[in-house]
């Protein structure tokens, strides 16, 4: 009868000791390894992994060309994170066990992976919105001047702005100048002027999957030989590319100007 009492505690404190590891329970084992399957099957046919720049744009071709099996990745990715980041034994063991079912021949998939997960990391506190570097800048805007005035007048504006953006890192950046031509349709006057801006960050709009939006200030002027107008306003900038905003702006002949519109990012 001890024998038999000493096997059961033997076995419960072994099984109890064993459980701690996934890749020691054939059901955890094999979860684990059906999520490393999936990423291996979405990434093994993308080739070696390259400069942060250039994964960076085949990861958001891939995002914008297959946004299911993209949201199916990233699910992959806040799942393998909380596995790491849980203090507890047997999540921790997750993780490792979802390595484990990567094999040599995987190599490239796991490079990707490892990739996505920094930048997904990054994302949830970076705006992906003011990543370093060069940018064109188009937008379009309507609205009117004077309101309420004998002088009231219909207001159209266009621009195209060369943009730099400022970080200390990939991404995440605050500052932003920009300079190139705009064109103002005010008062029956068609006017091509010359456009200094600057955009500072304002908040981001943050998912579980990563920053998808921010709001910025902007404040800018345009002058040509005859004409002045400049002011500041408020935008709204999503996933990189596209936006909308809204301007309150001062012009001459003691005129004021609001207007709404939508721009277009280009990455160059």
């Amino acid at each position: 009868m001890k024998k038999v009492l000493f096997f059961l505690l033997f076995t419960s404190l072994y099984t109890s000791i064993t459980a701690q590891n996934c890749c020691d329970d054939p059901n955890c084992k094999a979860a684990t390894s059906a999520s490393a399957g999936k990423v291996i099957a979405l990434l093994k046919s993308w080739g070696k992994t390259g400069s942060d720049s250039t994964n960076n744009a085949k990861l958001d071709t891939f995002r914008r060309n297959n946004p299911i099996k993209y949201k199916e990745l990233i699910d992959i990715v806040t799942q393998y994170k909380n596995w790491t980041n849980d203090t507890t034994t047997i999540p921790k063991s997750k993780g490792a066990c979802f390595l484990d079912a990567f094999h040599e021949e995987d190599e490239f998939a796991l490079d990707w992976f490892t990739f996505i997960v920094r930048k997904n990391t990054q994302s949830a506190t970076r705006s992906v919105e003011f990543c370093k570097g060069w940018d064109l800048h188009l937008d379009i805007g309507q609205g009117g001047s004077d309101w309420f005035r004998s002088s009231e007048s219909y207001l159209f504006s266009g621009r195209l702005l060369l943009s730099y953006t400022f970080a200390r890192q990939d991404c995440g950046g605050r500052i932003r100048l920009l300079i190139g031509p705009s064109f103002y349709y005010w008062h029956q006057n068609a006017l091509l002027m010359a456009n200094p801006r600057i955009e500072y960050r304002l908040k981001d709009i943050a998912t579980p999957y990563g920053s998808i939006a921010n709001l910025k200030l902007i404040g800018q002027a345009n002058v040509n030989d005859k004409y002045f107008i400049g002011g500041a306003g408020i935008a709204l900038e999503v996933a990189r590319q596209f936006g909308l905003h809204l301007m309150a702006e001062y012009g001459s002949k003691n005129s004021y100007l609001i207007q709404t519109g939508i721009f277009y990012r280009i990455k160059l």
